[in-house]
């Protein structure tokens, strides 16, 4: 399995954490995140969520189709944010703890 691009994910997930808590939609913050990221594994990886949204109102099992960028343990914590609504709350330390481990990298 490859190692994410951490420093991507991190900064996807904050671009999209912000989003989302500006009253950004969900597919919208997701388009957007795609669009600028420059790494082509998240974009895919991202449309692949847009898709999942679009056709069952469902971001999870996009991820779990992306297991070599996307950990476990953060489908599990992106699980409970949907399913809370409360996605922005979990994604803006997950970019933090994944910048940090960017930087160890």
């Amino acid at each position: 399995m490859n190692e994410p691009p951490y420093r991507d994910l991190a900064d996807g997930l904050e671009l999209m954490a912000q989003a989302l808590k500006g009253g950004t939609a969900l597919e919208t913050a997701l388009k957007n995140a795609a669009r600028h990221s420059v790494n082509p594994r998240l974009r895919g990886a991202l449309d692949a969520m847009v898709a999942g949204w679009r056709e069952r109102a469902d971001i999870v099992a996009p991820m779990r189709s992306h297991p070599d960028f996307f950990q476990r343990a953060f489908i599990q914590i992106t699980q409970v944010g949907f399913q809370t609504g409360a996605l922005d709350k979990v994604w803006a330390p997950a970019a933090v703890a994944y910048r940090e481990t960017a930087q160890k990298h």
